[in-house]
Order: C-alpha cells, then structure tokens, then sequence
C-alpha cells in the first residue's frame, strides 16, 4: 500500500482502477504494476510524470500517487473514466469543478449518489480537495502522516 511505498521512499507513479485488485478475502486494495515506480533515494532527476498526469509541482512524489487515488475514487464516486483534463481546465479545484458540473446543460448521471454519498461522509470532500489540489509548498508527505490519516 501507499503506507509502505512511502516508508520506502518508492513511488508507484501509475495509480488508475486497472492496477488497483480488490482482495475480497482479506478486505483490502493491492496495488499492481509497479513497471513505472521509481526510487527516490537518493533523489533522482528527469523521472517522466504518470500516466495519471499530477500537477507537475508533486510529480514524481508520493503526493502524485496521492494525487492519484484521490482522482480514481472521485471517478469513481462521479462514474467518469477522465477527470484529468476537466479538473485541470478549472485549475484542480473541486469546487469549481463540481460547481461546472452541476450547472451544465445535462448534468451526469449518479452525480446526486455521489452527492448523498459525501453527504454521510463528511470531511471527505476535504480530503479530496486537499489531495487533488497542487501546493508546491505543501509539507512533504510521509509514511507516518498516511498512517494518521489511516488511523482518524
């Protein structure tokens, strides 16, 4: 998980549903294709971004791969399969974003399930936010704030 890659200072850089398996059996997410990872210790330069595209001020990071899961489970809370270009036409801002969607001609489909869904949840939006939103002065990500996250 994104809990030990940071403890080991790997980034996956390739975060999207199809290298995500769902382990019924134990209850948790494996990640797969580890083919575009990169070890930043010691740093390396001239690493490519994902194919998910962060914001280029996180990329190669571990808050690309944040980065990352926050847009596949925004994909899937909204039932879209690209999110990239919309979210950066209105400069990763979800609100805007959401704002766009809701007042368009023909809104899509599941968006009030989605709605209900971060309604009894609260705090997640936030969350979303915080993670999709590119801060280049934002505090390095690491290991042991993943695991508070986890743990709260």
């Amino acid at each position: 998980d994104l809990v030990f890659l940071s403890s080991c200072n790997v980034v996956h850089r390739d975060l999207r549903p199809v290298n995500i398996l769902c382990d019924g059996e134990n209850q948790r997410l494996r990640l797969t294709n580890f083919g575009n990872s990169a070890d930043l210790d010691p740093p390396r330069v001239g690493l490519e971004n994902s194919s998910l595209d962060a914001p280029g001020s996180i990329a190669n990071t571990l808050a690309a791969d944040v980065y990352s899961v926050a847009l596949i489970v925004c994909q899937l809370l909204f039932d879209s399969s690209d999110l990239n270009q919309p979210l950066k036409d209105v400069g990763y801002d979800l609100d805007m974003w959401l704002q766009k969607e809701l007042t368009a001609d023909s809104c899509p489909l599941g968006f009030g399930y989605a709605l209900d869904y971060l309604r009894e949840r609260p705090g997640l939006w936030s969350l979303l936010k915080g993670a999709i939103r590119p801060n280049p002065l934002r505090k390095k990500i690491t290991a042991d704030s993943l695991n508070c996250r986890k743990e709260s």
